[in-house]
């Protein structure tokens, strides 16, 4: 949703991740993961599942409004994060 790191002539725009939002725990899309039994040594189970996080919202939001997002960070664009008007009975 807020991943902004962006690129200049092949140089990285920021040089610190001091304003540098993080989706928080709460924001990120439920990723079942599954550990398989081989012969490697474990090297960190829990970072393969945050790749994954930005196409699951993508594919999550084209599946609820039809709207294709195609570049991060998705909350750059609120005009197409809004949903459609609905008129409130009651």
């Amino acid at each position: 949703m807020y991943g902004d790191f962006g690129f200049e002539d092949g140089m990285p725009m920021a040089n610190n991740f001091d304003k540098y939002r993080l989706i928080r725990m709460k924001e990120a899309p439920l990723v079942e993961t599954h550990l398989m039994k081989n012969e490697f040594s474990p090297t960190g189970l829990g970072e393969p599942t945050l790749p994954p996080a930005g196409g699951a919202i993508a594919n999550a939001f084209k599946a609820a409004t039809g709207k294709r997002l195609y570049k991060q960070h998705f909350s750059k664009y609120p005009e197409l994060l809004k949903g459609p008007e609905k008129e409130i009975i009651g």
